[in-house]
């Protein structure tokens, strides 16, 4: 990959896949330390020096805008959250997040027209579609991993989370049947007394009278 320039909080970026270039790249898309997606356009580059902007974007609208099913200016708009200008002349970088005059979408003359499509020759773009697929693909194959493993996590945290309530519940009723059964058998053992005292002194009267 080829070094692009670093900008604020995305990082450095790396040029990952070039879509359109002339002496140099103007259509293309980047990638950060963290693999997230940046879509790209040199929207001017002359003697006043070079200007971009910058979105963050997804493999498929990449595949959207490489299968002509979305106008460049929609791809560009898509994710609202990030979108720089940046530009660079006389050996100074500036960097613009949000200027409404070149993101609005409806009044701004940067961005790509409003029916600019790439127009692509069947199949002048296979390899690029078939690039972007292949992390659409291995994003989804992440995600569904997470998914089913937050799932795993959260059943096994249930099942013992019950399983500990029923042992709770099996110890609160066999402290409750013993404590039950205790006081059985206490009030057995007084009852028996009582009888035995009762028998003694009926015993005793009855050698009294003989």
């Amino acid at each position: 990959m080829e070094d692009f320039m670093e900008v604020g909080e995305l990082g450095r970026l790396k040029i990952d896949k070039i879509i359109f270039e002339s002496f140099y790249p103007i259509l293309f898309t980047c990638v950060n330390e963290k693999q997230q997606l940046f879509l790209c356009v040199c929207c001017q580059a002359n003697e006043e020096g070079k200007k971009w902007l910058i979105t963050r974007t997804t493999p498929q609208i990449m595949i959207d805008i490489l299968t002509d099913r979305l106008t460049l200016r929609e791809a560009f708009c898509k994710i609202k959250d990030i979108q720089y200008t940046v530009l660079h002349n006389s050996n100074k970088i500036k960097i613009i997040n949000g200027d409404k005059n070149d993101w609005d979408y409806e009044k701004s003359y940067i961005l790509p027209d409003k029916d600019e499509y790439l127009e692509a020759e069947e199949g002048e773009f296979d390899e690029e579609i078939a690039y972007y697929q292949e992390i659409l693909e291995s994003t989804n194959l992440n995600l569904s991993c997470t998914i089913e493993k937050v799932i795993s996590e959260y059943i096994s945290s249930f099942v013992v989370k019950s399983y500990c309530n029923y042992i709770d519940t099996i110890t609160c009723d066999f402290n409750e049947s013993y404590a039950i059964t205790s006081k059985m058998e206490s009030l057995n053992q007084n009852e028996l007394s009582r009888c035995l005292i009762r028998e003694n002194d009926i015993n005793e009267k009855n050698s009294i009278a003989a």
